[in-house]
């Protein structure tokens, strides 16, 4: 689990992990936010095995979404 720096909105691969979220942990998010990571240069992370933009919003910071499955 990241937070993003400074007056960012998304975190990002530098971010500092505020968190370490392991298989089966159960985050709640009760809202299903996510933030959106858009880049011209490609994908802005490879997390879990995967390319990805996305970021899920939960309590304490952001979740890259191809290390989450919604329940």
């Amino acid at each position: 689990m990241r937070m993003p720096e400074g007056n960012a909105t998304v975190a990002g691969p530098d971010s500092p992990v505020v968190r370490y979220v392991h298989r089966g942990d159960v985050i709640r998010n009760n809202f299903r936010l996510i933030a959106l990571g858009r880049s011209n240069s490609g994908p802005v992370y490879r997390e879990c095995g995967k390319d990805g933009y996305d970021w899920y919003i939960v309590v304490g910071g952001q979740v890259p979404v191809t290390c989450a499955e919604r329940a």
